[in-house]
């Protein structure tokens, strides 16, 4: 789950509402239904670097019953996970990591969008997939890409 939602820049309430008919691991598509302001939206994964981690799960819940209308993370009960349930698994994680600095699911959302940015995907891309109303949500990523700048410049070579 913390892989889709980092590798998808889901919300958490996004990712708790996900059935297998909405993630497709040949396309790395990741259908949100109904997300903020009730919009639909499509993002996209690397299902290289999810499927190592969602397969064993996917076998896990397939064992336990869970069917196509269940949710794909769901509890042993096949009921599905709250946003508090969510926010609480990823603290322990970041505790059990011993990460010192805040680490949320939406600090996973930000990271990446700022990965995306630094990778250079354009604003009104990163703004898609994200699923923002405004361009101007998304601006706040652009930050990131302003420190490598003088990187990128100087990388430029004369050329003259």
């Amino acid at each position: 789950m913390l892989a889709v939602l980092y590798r998808a820049g889901l919300r958490v309430s996004e990712v708790v509402k996900i059935r297998p008919h909405d993630l497709d691991m040949e396309t790395g598509a990741v259908h949100v239904w109904e997300g903020k302001g009730g919009v639909d939206r499509v993002s996209y994964l690397d299902p290289d670097h999810v499927r190592p981690v969602l397969d064993p799960w996917l076998r896990e819940r397939e064992r336990m019953g869970a069917g196509p209308l269940d949710p794909i993370f769901c509890r042993g009960d096949l009921k599905g996970l709250t946003t508090r349930t969510v926010q609480l698994m990823v603290r322990r994680h970041k505790d059990a990591a011993g990460i010192p600095s805040s680490c949320t699911p939406h600090v996973l959302r930000h990271t990446f969008a700022s990965e995306l940015i630094e990778e250079g995907f354009s604003t009104s891309e990163v703004q898609v997939l994200l699923g923002h109303a405004s361009v101007a949500t998304t601006e706040v990523y652009v930050h990131v890409a302003e420190s490598r700048l003088g990187e990128k410049v100087r990388g430029r070579g004369s050329g003259v």
